[in-house]
């Protein structure tokens, strides 16, 4: 699609409509709750999700469509994780001796440039869910919810 991303109807009603333009009023809604942690993630990608969604959670922005990007955003933060290791082991460049012109050549391991990539990843899957402060200011989270308490729940007559 070309041009500018839409504005979520959320946003719309939150600042006004001085455009006057006609709004969306049947803009999906996902359905709220935890998503599923694919089987297919390293052990290092899964806490990562895990601590992503509770984070998600706690923000009221957690939708259980949301799975992919989560994973996109966890597979990013582990594998730059695992690039950082190999840093700190080997560092960011490999020096060498040219044999043909015997002078010293300095070159970016490959992790180096793997980890570049991985923050890049995370960036993108970060600002779609939510989690830096730009991205934050233009969303709007139902807190209307409240937490499961069987006991607040029974306060007001609803279990």
């Amino acid at each position: 699609m070309k041009g500018r991303k839409k504005t979520p109807l959320a946003l719309v009603q939150l600042r006004g409509n001085p455009g006057r333009r006609p709004l969306n009023l049947a803009e999906p809604k996902p359905r709220p709750g935890k998503p599923r942690c694919p089987a297919w993630l390293t052990d290092r990608a899964k806490k990562h999700f895990v601590v992503l969604c509770r984070e998600l959670e706690a923000m009221h922005i957690l939708a259980a469509c949301d799975f992919g990007r989560i994973a996109d955003a966890a597979v990013a933060l582990a594998k730059a994780e695992e690039c950082q290791a190999a840093i700190r082991e080997h560092g960011y460049w490999e020096t060498r001796i040219d044999p043909v012109t015997g002078e010293r050549v300095a070159k970016r391991w490959p992790w180096a440039i793997e980890e570049a990539r991985a923050w890049e990843q995370f960036g993108r899957a970060a600002t779609c869910l939510g989690l830096d402060p730009t991205s934050r200011a233009r969303l709007k989270a139902d807190v209307t919810k409240k937490a499961d308490d069987p006991y607040q729940e029974f306060l007001e007559g609803s279990g």
